[in-house]
């Protein structure tokens, strides 16, 4: 299963998404990705189920932890998918 994921120049994808955090309140799930040395950065796609197919995940956050040692990291959100406006009446 390949994964919508933040490349170089845009968006990608991934079948190698990174540690995965089920969030059930939410209805989101997390995919991290870093490196076991420290101190180094790593980035969090959240993800949710899409509504209509119900056959993909669509990215909606992409966030990055500054580098460091173990727990209490800080997220910061580098790109959010924004809502789509609602539909206009066309009468």
């Amino acid at each position: 299963m390949e994964f919508p994921y933040v490349a170089l120049n845009g968006f990608g994808t991934t079948d190698t998404p990174g540690f995965i955090t089920w969030r059930e309140e939410a209805g989101l799930f997390q995919a991290e990705t870093g490196s076991d040395l420290c101190p180094s950065p790593h980035l969090r796609h959240v993800y949710r189920l899409d509504v209509t197919s119900r056959e993909s995940f669509v990215v909606v956050r992409v966030e990055v932890s500054a580098p460091a040692c173990g727990a209490g990291q800080e997220w910061t959100t580098i790109w959010e998918a924004k809502p789509w406006p609602a539909p206009a009446d066309p009468r």
